[in-house]
């Protein structure tokens, strides 16, 4: 979830990279002013302009900054295309090709930049062919364009390769920051903070919300008689256990050594308890099958109430969890029926 701070710093961006694309745009036509070719250059202005001042207007609209990018990114090509075909100023004008494809993937996302690039460059290889043909009239300087297009072509070749692997590293790092590194859930800080912000959708909208504490029953002789390599394999199942039943919107995580937290918004108290339930039965049949050993687990289950804080509603789901341990393990017990008995 986008916070206040992230859509501010957002409008920031854009007000700046708005700033400086109306700057070049103005200094780019003001030298072209002086040349006294305005005037023939003016559509490829106009459409830059336009499309500098729809990308601002969709921002708006949809708060979305790569969408807003990438049509200033689309638009921003068509000057460069314009001067190409009409044979540039200079033949400084030509290198505006391979700044374009660069700028294409330091600034958009590797989909995007791809979808732009290529339409350019296809663009631009099309036009040279048709001009070959003498289909279409080209000027004879553009010959020159045959070497920056194939600049262009190492360009995305090179920065595709070099933006892919980085995007892959950085997916990692951020799946390691957010995940356990055993079980693939959630860790604790992150599923503490979904459990903080589902408790403050819950004020807001009234939408029940139950969450589940489940605890592996007597893990440490799991350790001490198989070996921790069993024990590992054990968490691993359960993890996998839990994030195959649950919904979309639903979330899990490691909440210490063999605990497991997980939130289910939008579920009473009868639907946490059948999931509870469910669970129940199918770790203790899988670890069975798959591992070979009988593994079965406590789980307190906890509704969200009014009055309640994120800490307050996992100390509830806490003494129900001890309560199921209480009675003998391999059981589920909910808060809400303790204070029944109370």
């Amino acid at each position: 979830m986008k916070g206040r701070g992230d859509f501010r710093y957002s409008y920031h961006s854009v007000a700046l990279i708005s700033s400086v694309a109306l700057t070049v745009l103005a200094f780019y036509a003001f030298t072209h002013f002086k040349r006294g070719v305005l005037g023939e250059y003016l559509p490829a202005f106009a459409i830059a302009f336009t499309g500098l001042v729809a990308s601002v207007i969709f921002f708006l609209r949809t708060k979305d900054f790569y969408r807003f990018l990438s049509i200033l990114v689309l638009s921003s090509g068509a000057p460069i295309y314009f001067v190409l075909i009409k044979g540039g100023v200079n033949p400084f004008d030509y290198a505006w090709v391979v700044v374009f494809f660069s700028v294409c993937y330091m600034i958009l996302p590797l989909k995007r930049a791809n979808l732009v690039a290529s339409f350019y460059f296809a663009l631009v290889t099309l036009t040279l062919v048709l001009g070959e043909l003498k289909v279409i009239n080209i000027p004879s300087s553009l010959s020159e364009v045959y070497p920056i297009l194939l600049a262009s072509l190492i360009v995305i070749l090179i920065a595709n390769s070099a933006m892919r692997e980085f995007h892959e590293w950085v997916n990692k790092q951020v799946d390691f920051a957010l995940h356990d590194s055993l079980t693939g859930l959630y860790n604790r800080g992150v599923i503490a903070e979904i459990l903080s912000k589902e408790t403050e959708a819950f004020k807001r909208s009234g939408v029940p919300m139950c969450i589940l504490l489940v605890d592996v029953d007597h893990f440490k002789s799991i350790n001490d008689t198989y070996g921790h390599s069993t024990g590992d394999m054990v968490l691993r199942t359960i993890a996998r256990i839990l994030s195959r039943n649950l919904r979309s919107g639903d979330s899990a995580g490691r909440w210490g050594g063999e605990e497991f937290l997980v939130i289910l918004p939008g579920t009473t108290l009868d639907g946490g308890l059948n999931v509870a339930k469910r669970l129940l039965s199918e770790i203790r049949r899988e670890t069975e099958t798959s591992i070979g050993i009988t593994v079965t687990v406590s789980i307190g289950v906890a509704c969200l109430e009014g009055g309640d804080d994120p800490e307050g509603l996992v100390d509830k789901a806490d003494k129900a969890l001890y309560e199921a341990k209480r009675r003998g393990r391999n059981r589920v017990v909910c808060f809400e029926s303790l204070k029944t008995l109370a």
